[in-house]
């Protein structure tokens, strides 16, 4: 059995097949009710007995149900659609039950230290603009202007399913009703601040368990929040807020996420956020001074890390990382002195 992919929201094809009414989508917050028509792979979890399931939007940590929450944000209430997308978690020719399917597996022998483990995904799942191919075995379908919907040009054309990869998964739904929420700026600062709050203990809560890109995903969220917050409160300070500090929280625990998936230059980026707001705080420090030793800055690292250091003398992650430094700085040194001696030879 081929490994999993790591799991990532993934393009999809929508056909209409009714339209809805009104002017308004959900949006974060709105709680949607949809029910499934036809889903012949049996993909969907959590149906009732009528076939429906209840999704909120903004509050999605799996796989499938985030591209499903995706089509979400651009249906209007009792529209049906057909939902096309390649499935995040099946290869062509591969069929891996529901109940086995783990939503990612985390490689936790990372030689730079807890911060850097690493997660394993197929190499193909790098290319997350890949589309549904549309084909001549596919007439009925026609690529709109975003590549993201398609129209049928025969509504009367039966769709032909028989030919689809079987890592391509198809499914019917209607969007019943959803609520409507208010936009951000029509929000009361309190509504604000509970959403912020509410997002980051979930993408803390994700993080633990090596949810590492929905985690990112609920960090963002409560980003969104508190710089809404800022502007209501430029103080950055209300009774039972700390608008600043969760701010500084967010930037933090965004730059964990990014160092988990190496993307060391995100995270010299929002360390120095942090360190922006709070420049002797040595999460911060640690966390650019790791990302540095990746990139080849050693001088960079050594400051930072050795700053670090200073203010936690017992952290043994800070401590590993200048190791490694130093045993990466002693093997460049050896292998220009090996150059220059060959050189003047």
């Amino acid at each position: 059995m081929p490994a999993l992919k790591a799991a990532t929201t993934k393009p999809f094809n929508k056909e209409i097949i009714t339209k809805g009414y009104g002017f308004y989508t959900p949006q974060d917050g709105s709680v949607c009710r949809i029910k499934v028509i036809t889903d012949e792979k049996h993909i969907l979890t959590d149906l009732n007995d009528d076939n429906e399931k209840e999704i909120i939007v903004g509050d999605v940590d799996e796989p499938i149900d985030r591209i499903i929450e995706d089509c979400i944000r651009t249906m209007k209430e009792e529209e049906v659609c057909r939902l096309k997308f390649e499935h995040p978690c099946l290869y062509p020719d591969v069929v891996i039950p529901t109940e086995c399917i783990e939503e990612m597996r985390v490689d936790q022998t990372s030689p730079s230290g807890n911060e850097n483990a690493k997660m394993e995904c197929d190499k193909d799942s790098k290319d997350e603009s890949s589309e549904i191919e549309v084909t001549s075995e596919n007439p009925e379908l026609v690529k709109s202007e975003s590549a993201t919907e398609v129209t049928p040009t025969n509504e009367s054309q039966p769709d032909n399913t028989e030919d689809l990869p079987s890592n391509i998964v198809e499914i019917e739904f209607q969007l019943l009703l959803y609520t409507r929420e208010p936009e951000i700026w029509e929000m009361s600062v309190t509504e604000k601040w509970r959403r912020a709050t509410y997002h980051k203990q979930r993408g803390l809560e994700l993080y633990s368990r090596g949810a590492y890109q929905y985690a990112f995903r609920r960090f963002g969220l409560t980003l969104k929040y508190v710089i809404s917050l800022e502007h209501d409160i430029p103080s950055g300070q209300e009774e039972g807020m700390d608008i600043k500090g969760l701010k500084l929280s967010c930037y933090l625990n965004v730059a964990a996420c990014q160092m988990r998936h190496h993307n060391y230059e995100s995270v010299v980026i929002n360390s120095s956020k942090s360190l922006q707001m709070q420049p002797d705080n040595a999460k911060a420090l640690y966390r650019r001074g790791a990302a540095y030793v990746q990139l080849q800055e050693y001088e960079k690292a050594k400051e930072d890390l050795t700053l670090a250091q200073q203010l936690e003398p017992k952290n043994q992650a800070v401590t590993k990382q200048l190791q490694i430094l130093k045993s990466r700085v002693q093997k460049l040194n050896q292998y220009y002195a090996s150059a220059m001696k060959k050189y003047f030879q």
